[in-house]
């Protein structure tokens, strides 16, 4: 019995790396994992030395608890079990490229907007100017239409002048005619 003891006491004094290589009897190191027997429990503490005083039990309790709620497969702390994890919780630098992001995507669209209207822009200046074009040559064809009868007209109102200029001269003569044939006539009486 002294000798599972002594044993027992000479498994809790060493390290646990100690517990995981184990010498050959060549003498090499190989890694071994061993369970630690129930009796290497004494009554001052488990087989690492901790101590069973109600603080202690409770940091092992809550240090239990915080790798219990761990990875299962990975064995790692809740924290950096969760921090492999994906989360909605953004940092500041990642709203702020959020941000970088969606203010250069709204200046992106505004510059396609302007390019947009640009283009549109051209497009009605070369429509308008296709379309004075084709009014400026019909308002040309109807100048060259019209001119003509106008032309016309106005030659036959030049020569409606001239046979009035005529005319008055004629009755102007007839006139001055009648009166010297009046005045002949009060003489003769």
């Amino acid at each position: 019995m002294d000798s599972e003891y002594e044993s027992a006491q000479h498994i809790a004094a060493s390290s646990p790396m100690d517990h995981f290589h184990q010498n050959d009897p060549d003498g090499r190191k190989h890694s071994n994992l061993q369970q630690v027997p129930a009796y290497a429990m004494n009554e001052h503490g488990d087989h690492h030395g901790h101590s069973n005083t109600p603080d202690a039990y409770e940091q092992h309790q809550s240090r239990d608890q915080q790798y219990s709620s761990a990875d299962p497969n990975n064995n790692l702390p809740q924290d950096q079990a969760m921090a492999n994890k994906p989360t909605l919780i953004y940092s500041h630098e990642m709203l702020s490229q959020q941000a970088q992001k969606l203010i250069d995507d709204i200046n992106e669209k505004r510059k396609q907007d302007t390019v947009l209207m640009e283009d549109y822009r051209k497009s009605l200046e070369l429509n308008v100017q296709k379309q004075c074009a084709a009014v400026e040559e019909h308002m040309f064809g109807l100048y060259e239409t019209t001119g003509k009868t106008i032309q016309t007209k106005l030659q036959e109102l030049y020569s409606t002048f001239d046979r009035i200029a005529k005319l008055e001269d004629e009755l102007n003569q007839f006139k001055s005619a009648l009166g010297m044939l009046y005045q002949d006539v009060n003489s003769s009486e």
